[in-house]
C-alpha cells in the first residue's frame, strides 16, 4: 500500500496538467487580490481575506480539475492494467488515490496561504495575520468540505467511463450546477409546502455560508461526513465489480 501511494504521488507530481492548473489558479488569485484591495481599501487581515477567497467557486473548480485529471489518468491511458493485478485488494487502489488527493489538497491550501501573504505584501498598503485561531478554523472546515467534494469527484471517476465526461461533470459541479437542480426542487417544496431548504444540503452552498456567516459546525461536519461515507461506499462497491 505504501509503495502504491509513493507511485501515485510520483505520477501526480509528473502531471503537466497539475502545473497548468496551479499557474492559472495563482494568476486568478492575484487578480482577485488586486480587485479586493481596490474595492475594500488597503488594510487587510489575512484571516478575513482567506475566508472570502475560499468561499469563491474558483478554488473548488481548480481543485476539482486537478483531482479528476489525476483520478482518470490511469483509466484514460490504460496504465491501470499494469499494476491493478498486483494488488491484494482492488480497494487499495481507491484509498491510495484518495490519500494522494488529500495530500495534494493540503499542499494546495498551504500554497495559497503563502501566495496570499506575498500578494498582500505587494498589493496592500499593510496587512496582518489577524486571528490565527480563526484562520485555522476556517481553513480546517473548508478543508473538510473540500475533501468531501473530492470524494464526490472520486465517485465520478469510478462511475463514468468517459474521461471527458468525468471532467465535464466535475466542472459543472464546481461551478454550482447543482443549484439548478435544487432550484427546481425548491419550487416543489414551496408548492407542496414541504418546508425543505435543499440548498443547505449542498457542499458548495456550505462553503459559501462559511465565507459569509462563519463556521456552523453542527451542520457542516455531519453533512461533510455523509458525503464522504456515501461517496466512498459507492466508489468501492462499483470499482470492485468494474470491468477494467
Amino acid at each position: 500500500m505504501i509503495n502504491l501511494i509513493r507511485m501515485d504521488l510520483y505520477r501526480m507530481i509528473k502531471m503537466r496538467g497539475l502545473y497548468v492548473v496551479l499557474i492559472i489558479s495563482t494568476l486568478l488569485q492575484l487578480m482577485t487580490t488586486r480587485v479586493m484591495t481596490f474595492i475594500h481599501g488597503y488594510k487587510f487581515h489575512l484571516s478575513e481575506v482567506m475566508q472570502e477567497l475560499m468561499a469563491g467557486g474558483f478554488f473548488q473548480l481548480f481543485v476539482g480539475i486537478a483531482v479528476i485529471l489525476f483520478l482518470t489518468k490511469d483509466l484514460h491511458t490504460g496504465f491501470i492494467k499494469s499494476y491493478i493485478g498486483q494488488l491484494n485488494n482492488r480497494l487499495e487502489y481507491i484509498f491510495s488515490k484518495l490519500i494522494c488527493c488529500a495530500i495534494f489538497l493540503l499542499g494546495f491550501y498551504v500554497l495559497i496561504v503563502v501566495l496570499e501573504c506575498l500578494m498582500l505584501s505587494v498589493c496592500a498598503y499593510s496587512f496582518d495575520i489577524g486571528s490565527m485561531s480563526w484562520l485555522l478554523e476556517i481553513m480546517g472546515m473548508n478543508y473538510l468540505l473540500q475533501f468531501a467534494l473530492v470524494c464526490v469527484f472520486l465517485m465520478f471517476s469510478v462511475l463514468i467511463r468517459s474521461h471527458a465526461g468525468s471532467i465535464m461533470l466535475t466542472v459543472v459541479t464546481s461551478l454550482g450546477f447543482a443549484y439548478t437542480i435544487t432550484s427546481i426542487l425548491m419550487i416543489f417544496s414551496y408548492k407542496y409546502d414541504w418546508g425543505i431548504d435543499f440548498d443547505k444540503y449542498l457542499i458548495t452552498h456550505q462553503m459559501l455560508l462559511l465565507g459569509e456567516n462563519g463556521i456552523e459546525a453542527g451542520e457542516m461536519v455531519p453533512l461533510a461526513l455523509v458525503y464522504i461515507i456515501l461517496s466512498l461506499l459507492i466508489s468501492c462497491l462499483v470499482f470492485r465489480k468494474k470491468d477494467i
